[in-house]
């Protein structure tokens, strides 16, 4: 993993640095003092991992992130760093990893850049291997891991995570990104809402749940996923699909 290291406080910058030197998966760190350099050194250099502080002179971490994604089709994943909470609800739209305040916490540093790479590792099995309609391949930590789509009854995004229920009840939790996740399952599976992905062939029943939703029941009595009633219409049109 290549990562791009970008902060102000030349004190902060060693201090982080010190702890990615740690983690044995990272290939080298880069450091810049602005948003302005970071640009330039990503534009002319392989990078994975941004790690930035938001409050910055030239252009701050949230528009330096932006910028980057605006102009480049690789997608790169983002840590935020700040002295100030508010900035928090400012960079939700660039999706980042994590959110770290100072001064940073060691371990949540090292959990967030992990997450980080298994997402990376995550995206590189989606591109070097055609959609399988039978097994889901995913990443956690140092493994690589396989499950029949057949024992999946839906996936639920939980905070950072992605939580596999199966038809035993197991829990299995990994991490990727909800939208990249959605683009490879195959097309039995239906995205009943901002947080589910079900299995329209392990569906018991759907029952109605608040004004908005409806409760889905699978054979497991408890397992529950939640359907968003503006998705009624094509849910159950992708239903009655998925039974011939």
């Amino acid at each position: 993993m290549r990562v791009l290291l970008c902060d102000d406080n030349r004190d902060d910058i060693q201090k982080v640095k010190r702890i990615l030197k740690e983690i044995p998966y990272i290939d080298y760190v880069m450091t810049c003092c602005d948003g302005k350099e970071a640009v330039c050194i990503y534009k002319n250099n392989p990078i994975d991992l941004i790690i930035t502080d938001i409050d910055m002179p030239k252009i701050n971490g949230i528009n330096l992130v932006k910028e980057i994604s605006s102009n480049m089709s690789n997608r790169v994943d983002v840590i935020f760093m700040t002295g100030y909470p508010d900035y928090s609800i400012l960079s939700h739209d660039c999706r980042p990893i994590d959110f770290l305040l100072k001064p940073i916490d060691k371990g949540r540093l090292i959990e967030s850049v992990n997450i980080a790479n298994d997402m990376m590792i995550s995206r590189s099995l989606i591109r070097n291997k055609k959609l399988d309609e039978e097994i889901f391949i995913y990443k956690f930590r140092k493994n690589i891991n396989m499950i029949n789509y057949e024992n999946i009854l839906f996936f639920e995004k939980v905070g950072r995570e992605i939580k596999i229920l199966t038809t035993d009840g197991e829990e299995i939790r990994f991490y990727e990104d909800f939208t990249t996740l959605k683009e490879r399952v195959p097309g039995y599976f239906f995205v009943s809402s901002s947080k589910h992905i079900i299995n329209l062939k392990k569906i018991y029943k759907v029952s109605p749940n608040t004004r908005n939703s409806f409760e889905i029941s699978f054979l497991n009595e408890n397992a529950k996923a939640l359907l968003d009633k503006k998705l009624e219409s094509d849910f159950l049109f992708r239903y009655h699909k998925s039974k011939y």
